[in-house]
Protein backbone atom coordinates (compact mmCIF):
# COMPACT_ATOMS: atom_id res chain seq x y z
CA UNK A 1 0.00 0.00 0.00
CA UNK A 2 2.76 2.24 0.58
CA UNK A 3 4.72 1.79 -2.12
CA UNK A 4 0.80 2.26 -4.49
CA UNK A 5 1.24 5.40 -2.69
CA UNK A 6 4.39 6.70 -3.54
CA UNK A 7 3.85 5.30 -7.11
CA UNK A 8 0.92 7.88 -7.54
CA UNK A 9 3.24 10.68 -6.01
CA UNK A 10 4.67 13.45 -8.54
CA UNK A 11 8.57 13.11 -8.81
CA UNK A 12 9.74 16.51 -7.16
CA UNK A 13 11.03 19.04 -9.79
CA UNK A 14 14.38 19.76 -10.39
CA UNK A 15 15.21 23.49 -9.50
CA UNK A 16 16.50 23.73 -12.83
CA UNK A 17 13.11 22.32 -14.48
CA UNK A 18 10.71 24.43 -11.95
CA UNK A 19 12.85 27.89 -12.62
CA UNK A 20 12.03 26.74 -16.48
CA UNK A 21 8.20 25.75 -15.79
CA UNK A 22 8.19 29.63 -13.85
CA UNK A 23 9.06 31.27 -16.87
CA UNK A 24 6.87 29.29 -19.05
CA UNK A 25 4.15 30.16 -16.78
CA UNK A 26 4.76 33.70 -16.28
CA UNK A 27 5.07 33.89 -20.16
CA UNK A 28 1.92 32.34 -21.71
CA UNK A 29 0.08 34.09 -18.64
CA UNK A 30 1.16 37.36 -20.23
CA UNK A 31 1.15 37.10 -23.77
CA UNK A 32 -2.69 35.27 -23.17
CA UNK A 33 -3.73 37.67 -21.38
CA UNK A 34 -2.89 40.23 -23.45
CA UNK A 35 -4.31 38.90 -26.55
CA UNK A 36 -7.40 38.58 -24.40
CA UNK A 37 -7.87 42.02 -23.13
CA UNK A 38 -6.71 43.20 -26.45
CA UNK A 39 -10.02 42.13 -28.28
CA UNK A 40 -12.24 42.93 -25.26
CA UNK A 41 -10.76 46.35 -25.03
CA UNK A 42 -11.10 46.92 -28.79
CA UNK A 43 -14.97 47.19 -28.46
CA UNK A 44 -14.61 49.66 -25.71
CA UNK A 45 -12.05 52.15 -27.99
CA UNK A 46 -14.29 51.39 -31.37
CA UNK A 47 -17.57 52.17 -28.94
CA UNK A 48 -18.42 55.35 -31.59
CA UNK A 49 -17.72 53.19 -34.81
CA UNK A 50 -19.69 49.80 -33.75
CA UNK A 51 -22.52 51.74 -33.14
CA UNK A 52 -22.88 52.91 -36.17
CA UNK A 53 -21.93 49.75 -38.14
CA UNK A 54 -24.75 47.59 -35.73
CA UNK A 55 -26.53 49.76 -33.79
CA UNK A 56 -27.49 52.86 -35.57
CA UNK A 57 -30.00 55.44 -33.73
CA UNK A 58 -30.87 59.10 -34.78
CA UNK A 59 -29.06 60.25 -31.96
CA UNK A 60 -25.66 59.50 -30.77
CA UNK A 61 -25.75 59.24 -27.10
CA UNK A 62 -28.81 56.58 -27.39
CA UNK A 63 -26.17 54.96 -30.19
CA UNK A 64 -23.67 55.43 -27.85
CA UNK A 65 -25.55 53.94 -24.58
CA UNK A 66 -26.90 50.77 -27.00
CA UNK A 67 -23.51 49.99 -27.51
CA UNK A 68 -22.02 50.27 -23.98
CA UNK A 69 -25.17 48.31 -22.82
CA UNK A 70 -23.84 45.61 -24.79
CA UNK A 71 -20.61 46.23 -23.85
CA UNK A 72 -22.18 45.67 -20.37
CA UNK A 73 -23.43 42.26 -21.78
CA UNK A 74 -20.09 40.27 -22.08
CA UNK A 75 -19.51 41.85 -18.68
CA UNK A 76 -22.99 40.07 -17.25
CA UNK A 77 -21.85 36.59 -18.75
CA UNK A 78 -18.49 36.96 -17.17
CA UNK A 79 -19.40 35.07 -13.75
CA UNK A 80 -20.82 32.71 -15.32
CA UNK A 81 -17.91 32.22 -17.55
CA UNK A 82 -15.83 32.18 -14.20
CA UNK A 83 -17.66 29.37 -12.31
CA UNK A 84 -17.79 27.26 -15.53
CA UNK A 85 -14.17 27.19 -16.68
CA UNK A 86 -13.03 27.95 -13.06
CA UNK A 87 -14.84 24.72 -12.10
CA UNK A 88 -13.32 22.95 -15.09
CA UNK A 89 -9.79 24.59 -13.66
CA UNK A 90 -10.24 23.40 -10.37
CA UNK A 91 -11.33 19.83 -11.56
CA UNK A 92 -9.02 18.92 -14.72
CA UNK A 93 -6.23 21.39 -14.29
CA UNK A 94 -5.57 24.68 -15.04
CA UNK A 95 -3.36 23.98 -18.63
CA UNK A 96 -6.88 23.06 -20.17
CA UNK A 97 -9.07 25.82 -19.02
CA UNK A 98 -6.76 28.83 -20.39
CA UNK A 99 -6.41 26.52 -23.43
CA UNK A 100 -9.83 26.41 -23.37
CA UNK A 101 -10.23 30.54 -22.99
CA UNK A 102 -8.16 31.29 -25.82
CA UNK A 103 -10.02 29.09 -28.22
CA UNK A 104 -13.29 31.06 -27.28
CA UNK A 105 -11.68 34.46 -27.26
CA UNK A 106 -10.85 33.75 -30.70
CA UNK A 107 -13.96 32.33 -31.76
CA UNK A 108 -15.66 35.95 -30.49
CA UNK A 109 -12.66 38.09 -32.51
CA UNK A 110 -13.69 36.13 -35.73
CA UNK A 111 -17.24 37.16 -35.74
CA UNK A 112 -16.44 40.55 -35.31
CA UNK A 113 -14.62 40.67 -37.88
CA UNK A 114 -16.93 39.15 -40.37
CA UNK A 115 -20.49 40.09 -39.13
CA UNK A 116 -22.26 42.60 -41.88
CA UNK A 117 -23.51 45.72 -40.86
CA UNK A 118 -27.07 46.68 -39.58
CA UNK A 119 -26.96 48.27 -43.54
CA UNK A 120 -26.52 44.49 -44.87
CA UNK A 121 -28.47 42.19 -43.10
CA UNK A 122 -30.80 44.55 -40.57
CA UNK A 123 -31.57 43.23 -37.03
CA UNK A 124 -29.58 39.71 -37.51
CA UNK A 125 -26.24 41.83 -37.30
CA UNK A 126 -25.87 43.37 -33.74
CA UNK A 127 -27.97 40.06 -32.80
CA UNK A 128 -24.67 38.11 -34.05
CA UNK A 129 -22.59 41.05 -32.29
CA UNK A 130 -24.37 40.50 -28.69
CA UNK A 131 -23.77 36.40 -29.32
CA UNK A 132 -19.99 37.48 -29.74
CA UNK A 133 -19.83 39.52 -26.71
CA UNK A 134 -21.48 36.61 -24.81
CA UNK A 135 -18.66 34.34 -26.01
CA UNK A 136 -16.03 37.11 -24.94
CA UNK A 137 -17.44 37.31 -21.84
CA UNK A 138 -17.92 33.88 -20.94
CA UNK A 139 -13.89 33.72 -22.34
CA UNK A 140 -12.34 36.57 -20.43
CA UNK A 141 -14.66 35.35 -17.40
CA UNK A 142 -12.90 32.23 -17.12
CA UNK A 143 -9.42 33.60 -17.51
CA UNK A 144 -8.26 35.34 -14.51
CA UNK A 145 -8.97 32.42 -12.16
CA UNK A 146 -6.43 30.02 -14.26
CA UNK A 147 -4.15 32.32 -14.89
CA UNK A 148 -3.58 33.77 -11.47
CA UNK A 149 -3.74 30.09 -10.16
CA UNK A 150 -0.80 29.42 -12.21
CA UNK A 151 1.12 32.49 -11.49
CA UNK A 152 0.70 31.87 -7.34
CA UNK A 153 1.00 28.44 -7.30
CA UNK A 154 4.59 28.19 -9.13
CA UNK A 155 5.82 31.29 -7.42
CA UNK A 156 8.10 30.93 -4.35
CA UNK A 157 5.91 31.96 -1.14
CA UNK A 158 8.50 35.15 -1.51
CA UNK A 159 8.16 36.49 -4.92
CA UNK A 160 4.20 35.82 -4.87
CA UNK A 161 3.76 39.21 -5.46
CA UNK A 162 6.13 40.16 -8.87
CA UNK A 163 4.70 36.67 -9.74
CA UNK A 164 1.08 37.98 -9.43
CA UNK A 165 1.65 41.40 -10.62
CA UNK A 166 2.32 39.47 -14.37
CA UNK A 167 -1.07 38.89 -14.51
CA UNK A 168 -1.78 43.03 -14.54
CA UNK A 169 1.18 43.10 -16.63
CA UNK A 170 -0.60 41.53 -19.49
CA UNK A 171 -3.87 43.85 -18.98
CA UNK A 172 -1.01 46.53 -19.77
CA UNK A 173 -0.14 44.81 -22.92
CA UNK A 174 -3.51 45.08 -24.08
CA UNK A 175 -3.72 48.90 -23.28
CA UNK A 176 -0.69 49.56 -25.23
CA UNK A 177 -1.22 47.13 -28.34
CA UNK A 178 -4.89 48.46 -28.06
CA UNK A 179 -4.32 52.29 -27.95
CA UNK A 180 -1.03 52.21 -30.33
CA UNK A 181 -2.85 50.27 -32.69
CA UNK A 182 -6.17 52.41 -32.66
CA UNK A 183 -4.46 55.63 -32.72
CA UNK A 184 -2.02 54.55 -35.74
CA UNK A 185 -5.14 53.59 -37.72
CA UNK A 186 -7.01 56.49 -36.95
CA UNK A 187 -4.11 58.94 -37.77
CA UNK A 188 -3.18 57.09 -40.99
CA UNK A 189 -6.55 56.23 -42.21
CA UNK A 190 -9.02 59.27 -40.70
CA UNK A 191 -12.68 59.19 -38.91
CA UNK A 192 -14.38 58.41 -43.31
CA UNK A 193 -12.30 55.43 -43.48
CA UNK A 194 -12.64 53.87 -39.85
CA UNK A 195 -16.32 55.04 -39.53
CA UNK A 196 -16.64 52.42 -43.23
CA UNK A 197 -15.03 49.34 -41.57
CA UNK A 198 -11.50 49.56 -41.19
CA UNK A 199 -12.49 49.43 -37.32
CA UNK A 200 -12.11 45.85 -37.78
CA UNK A 201 -9.03 45.59 -39.02
CA UNK A 202 -7.35 45.46 -35.46
CA UNK A 203 -9.74 42.78 -34.50
CA UNK A 204 -8.32 40.83 -37.45
CA UNK A 205 -4.84 41.10 -36.11
CA UNK A 206 -5.67 39.71 -33.07
CA UNK A 207 -7.43 37.04 -34.69
CA UNK A 208 -4.01 35.99 -36.36
CA UNK A 209 -2.05 35.96 -32.79
CA UNK A 210 -4.56 34.13 -31.01
CA UNK A 211 -3.13 30.60 -32.73
CA UNK A 212 0.07 31.77 -30.64
CA UNK A 213 -1.30 32.18 -27.50
CA UNK A 214 -3.24 29.17 -27.66
CA UNK A 215 0.42 26.84 -28.87
CA UNK A 216 2.14 28.31 -25.96
CA UNK A 217 -0.28 27.47 -23.26
CA UNK A 218 -0.83 23.88 -24.73
CA UNK A 219 2.99 23.10 -23.78
CA UNK A 220 2.23 24.12 -20.26
CA UNK A 221 2.83 21.49 -16.92
CA UNK A 222 0.24 21.58 -14.53
CA UNK A 223 1.43 23.75 -11.39
CA UNK A 224 2.75 21.87 -8.11
CA UNK A 225 0.67 22.81 -5.90
CA UNK A 226 -2.27 21.20 -7.95
CA UNK A 227 -0.21 18.10 -9.17
CA UNK A 228 -0.27 17.62 -5.12
CA UNK A 229 -3.87 17.66 -4.85
CA UNK A 230 -4.80 15.85 -7.94
CA UNK A 231 -2.01 12.97 -6.64
CA UNK A 232 -3.44 12.95 -3.05
CA UNK A 233 -7.06 12.18 -4.57
CA UNK A 234 -8.43 15.36 -3.25
CA UNK A 235 -9.96 17.23 -5.98
CA UNK A 236 -13.48 18.83 -5.11
CA UNK A 237 -16.18 17.53 -6.54
CA UNK A 238 -17.96 20.70 -6.29
CA UNK A 239 -15.83 24.20 -5.76
CA UNK A 240 -18.54 26.38 -6.42
CA UNK A 241 -20.08 25.15 -3.56
CA UNK A 242 -17.82 25.14 -1.46
CA UNK A 243 -16.10 28.25 -2.00
CA UNK A 244 -19.22 30.00 -1.51
CA UNK A 245 -19.42 27.03 1.38
CA UNK A 246 -16.11 27.97 3.05
CA UNK A 247 -14.95 30.78 1.45
CA UNK A 248 -17.44 33.14 1.61
CA UNK A 249 -16.17 36.23 3.35
CA UNK A 250 -13.20 35.98 1.25
CA UNK A 251 -15.64 36.32 -1.72
CA UNK A 252 -17.10 39.21 -0.42
CA UNK A 253 -13.59 40.86 0.70
CA UNK A 254 -12.31 39.49 -3.09
CA UNK A 255 -15.45 41.74 -5.02
CA UNK A 256 -14.22 44.97 -2.78
CA UNK A 257 -10.76 44.43 -3.71
CA UNK A 258 -11.24 44.35 -7.05
CA UNK A 259 -13.85 46.99 -7.49
CA UNK A 260 -11.31 50.15 -7.87
CA UNK A 261 -8.81 48.06 -10.12
CA UNK A 262 -11.65 47.48 -12.17
CA UNK A 263 -13.41 50.97 -12.21
CA UNK A 264 -10.47 52.83 -13.28
CA UNK A 265 -9.66 50.19 -15.99
CA UNK A 266 -12.97 50.20 -17.41
CA UNK A 267 -13.38 54.50 -17.25
CA UNK A 268 -9.62 54.93 -18.63
CA UNK A 269 -9.62 52.25 -21.48
CA UNK A 270 -13.66 52.00 -22.55
CA UNK A 271 -15.46 55.32 -21.55
CA UNK A 272 -12.72 57.74 -21.86
CA UNK A 273 -11.94 57.70 -25.73
CA UNK A 274 -16.06 58.33 -26.21
CA UNK A 275 -15.77 61.64 -23.48
CA UNK A 276 -12.94 62.98 -25.02
CA UNK A 277 -14.52 63.19 -28.40
CA UNK A 278 -18.02 63.70 -27.02
CA UNK A 279 -17.59 65.82 -24.26
CA UNK A 280 -13.58 67.59 -24.31
CA UNK A 281 -14.71 67.59 -28.54
CA UNK A 282 -10.99 66.97 -28.83
CA UNK A 283 -9.90 65.59 -31.98
CA UNK A 284 -10.20 61.41 -32.91
CA UNK A 285 -6.72 60.47 -31.74
CA UNK A 286 -6.34 62.26 -28.64
CA UNK A 287 -7.62 60.07 -26.26
CA UNK A 288 -6.05 57.05 -27.88
CA UNK A 289 -2.40 59.05 -26.97
CA UNK A 290 -4.27 59.26 -23.37
CA UNK A 291 -4.92 55.57 -23.59
CA UNK A 292 -1.18 55.06 -24.13
CA UNK A 293 0.02 57.13 -20.98
CA UNK A 294 -2.28 54.44 -18.90
CA UNK A 295 -0.34 51.82 -20.38
CA UNK A 296 2.96 53.11 -19.96
CA UNK A 297 2.29 53.70 -16.64
CA UNK A 298 1.29 50.16 -15.86
CA UNK A 299 4.44 48.75 -17.08
CA UNK A 300 5.99 49.41 -13.56
CA UNK A 301 3.36 46.56 -11.97
CA UNK A 302 6.26 44.18 -11.68
CA UNK A 303 8.49 46.26 -9.61
CA UNK A 304 5.13 47.67 -7.78
CA UNK A 305 4.89 43.60 -7.33
CA UNK A 306 8.68 43.08 -6.01
CA UNK A 307 8.16 46.30 -3.75
CA UNK A 308 4.89 44.41 -2.32
CA UNK A 309 6.87 41.33 -1.38
CA UNK A 310 8.84 43.33 0.70
CA UNK A 311 6.54 46.03 2.60
CA UNK A 312 3.57 44.02 2.15
CA UNK A 313 0.06 44.50 0.21
CA UNK A 314 -1.87 46.67 2.34
CA UNK A 315 0.64 49.80 2.89
CA UNK A 316 0.63 50.50 -1.19
CA UNK A 317 -3.19 49.09 -1.61
CA UNK A 318 -4.49 51.10 0.58
CA UNK A 319 -2.16 54.59 -0.09
CA UNK A 320 -3.40 54.37 -3.07
CA UNK A 321 -7.30 53.83 -3.04
CA UNK A 322 -7.10 57.11 -0.19
CA UNK A 323 -5.00 59.09 -3.30
CA UNK A 324 -7.78 57.94 -6.02
CA UNK A 325 -10.60 59.28 -3.29
CA UNK A 326 -8.86 62.43 -2.54
CA UNK A 327 -7.18 63.52 -6.11
CA UNK A 328 -10.05 61.82 -8.70
CA UNK A 329 -11.96 65.32 -8.91
CA UNK A 330 -9.15 67.69 -9.19
CA UNK A 331 -7.85 65.97 -11.99
CA UNK A 332 -11.06 65.79 -13.74
CA UNK A 333 -11.77 69.52 -13.36
CA UNK A 334 -8.43 70.02 -14.43
CA UNK A 335 -9.38 68.03 -17.51
CA UNK A 336 -12.74 70.30 -18.36
CA UNK A 337 -10.91 73.42 -17.46
CA UNK A 338 -7.94 72.59 -19.82
CA UNK A 339 -9.25 70.55 -22.62
CA UNK A 340 -5.98 69.94 -24.36
CA UNK A 341 -4.81 66.64 -25.35
CA UNK A 342 -1.29 67.28 -23.38
CA UNK A 343 -3.56 67.35 -20.01
CA UNK A 344 -5.92 64.32 -21.25
CA UNK A 345 -2.44 62.60 -21.82
CA UNK A 346 -1.08 63.76 -18.34
CA UNK A 347 -4.03 62.68 -16.33
CA UNK A 348 -4.54 59.32 -17.77
CA UNK A 349 -0.99 59.06 -17.17
CA UNK A 350 -1.72 60.21 -13.26
CA UNK A 351 -4.77 57.66 -12.96
CA UNK A 352 -2.63 54.58 -14.11
CA UNK A 353 0.30 55.55 -12.15
CA UNK A 354 -2.47 55.12 -9.02
CA UNK A 355 -3.79 52.27 -10.49
CA UNK A 356 -0.66 50.47 -11.13
CA UNK A 357 0.28 50.67 -6.97
CA UNK A 358 -3.34 49.70 -6.53
CA UNK A 359 -3.86 46.35 -9.05
CA UNK A 360 -0.12 45.33 -9.11
CA UNK A 361 -0.21 43.74 -5.09
CA UNK A 362 -3.72 43.27 -5.66
CA UNK A 363 -3.27 40.58 -8.17
CA UNK A 364 -1.94 38.33 -5.29
CA UNK A 365 -3.86 39.34 -2.36
CA UNK A 366 -6.65 38.06 -4.73
CA UNK A 367 -5.07 34.70 -5.06
CA UNK A 368 -3.77 34.43 -1.71
CA UNK A 369 -7.19 34.40 -0.08
CA UNK A 370 -8.13 30.96 -1.11
CA UNK A 371 -6.91 27.62 -0.91
CA UNK A 372 -6.10 25.28 -3.79
CA UNK A 373 -9.04 22.98 -4.05
CA UNK A 374 -11.35 26.35 -4.86
CA UNK A 375 -8.50 28.98 -6.08
CA UNK A 376 -9.25 29.23 -9.61
CA UNK A 377 -13.04 29.20 -8.96
CA UNK A 378 -12.95 31.36 -6.02
CA UNK A 379 -10.79 33.91 -7.78
CA UNK A 380 -13.02 34.26 -10.86
CA UNK A 381 -16.02 34.49 -8.83
CA UNK A 382 -15.18 37.05 -6.87
CA UNK A 383 -13.17 39.20 -9.52
CA UNK A 384 -15.83 38.77 -12.67
CA UNK A 385 -18.72 39.47 -10.27
CA UNK A 386 -17.09 42.86 -9.44
CA UNK A 387 -15.75 43.71 -12.99
CA UNK A 388 -19.40 43.25 -13.97
CA UNK A 389 -20.46 45.67 -11.35
CA UNK A 390 -18.06 47.81 -11.53
CA UNK A 391 -16.37 47.76 -14.44
CA UNK A 392 -18.79 46.20 -17.10
CA UNK A 393 -21.38 49.12 -15.90
CA UNK A 394 -18.61 51.84 -15.78
CA UNK A 395 -18.70 53.21 -19.32
CA UNK A 396 -22.78 52.88 -19.18
CA UNK A 397 -22.90 54.66 -15.63
CA UNK A 398 -20.29 57.30 -16.60
CA UNK A 399 -22.28 58.00 -19.66
CA UNK A 400 -25.47 58.70 -17.68
CA UNK A 401 -24.04 60.06 -14.89
CA UNK A 402 -22.72 62.85 -17.20
CA UNK A 403 -25.71 62.82 -19.19
CA UNK A 404 -27.90 63.28 -16.39
CA UNK A 405 -26.11 66.13 -14.14
CA UNK A 406 -24.51 67.99 -17.22
CA UNK A 407 -21.21 67.75 -15.14
CA UNK A 408 -18.32 66.10 -17.20
CA UNK A 409 -16.49 66.27 -13.95
CA UNK A 410 -19.41 63.64 -12.58
CA UNK A 411 -17.40 61.06 -13.62
CA UNK A 412 -15.03 61.24 -10.78
CA UNK A 413 -17.90 60.24 -8.60
CA UNK A 414 -17.75 56.99 -9.57
CA UNK A 415 -13.83 56.13 -8.84
CA UNK A 416 -14.67 57.68 -5.51
CA UNK A 417 -17.79 55.06 -4.44
CA UNK A 418 -15.51 52.24 -5.92
CA UNK A 419 -12.16 53.48 -3.64
CA UNK A 420 -14.16 53.65 -0.20
CA UNK A 421 -14.68 50.20 -0.85
CA UNK A 422 -12.31 48.63 -1.97
CA UNK A 423 -10.19 50.97 0.72
CA UNK A 424 -12.46 49.11 3.80
CA UNK A 425 -12.10 45.62 2.02
CA UNK A 426 -8.33 45.89 1.37
CA UNK A 427 -8.06 47.13 5.56
CA UNK A 428 -10.03 43.82 6.37
CA UNK A 429 -8.37 41.56 3.75
CA UNK A 430 -5.43 38.97 5.65
CA UNK A 431 -1.88 39.72 4.45
CA UNK A 432 -0.41 36.94 3.33
CA UNK A 433 3.17 38.85 2.40
CA UNK A 434 5.69 35.87 2.16
CA UNK A 435 3.77 33.19 3.86
CA UNK A 436 3.29 29.60 2.88
CA UNK A 437 -0.63 29.23 0.89
CA UNK A 438 -2.11 25.37 0.61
Amino acid sequence: MDNSLAQKQPAPAAPADLEKLRAKVIFACTIGGALEWFDFGLYGLFALYIGKTFFPAGNSTVSLIIVFSTYALGFVVRPLGALLIGRYADRQGRKKALSLSMLMMAVGMLIMVVTPSYASIGIASPLIIMAARIIQGLSTGGEIGGALSFLVETAPAEKRGYYASFQQLSQTGSFILAGGTVWALTALLGEHLITSGAWRIPFAFGLLIAPLGYYVRRQLDETPLFEQQLAGGTTPHSPLSEAFTHNLPELLCGIGIVALWTACSKITSSFMPAYAVKELHMSIDSPYLGLLAVGIALLGAPWVGKLADRVGRKILMCGSAALMILTVYPSFWILDHFRTPWVLIAQQFFLGVLMVIYSGPASAMLAELFPTRTRSTAVGASYNISVTVFGGFAPLFATLLVEWTGDPKSVALYFILAGVLSLVSVWLAPDKTGRVID
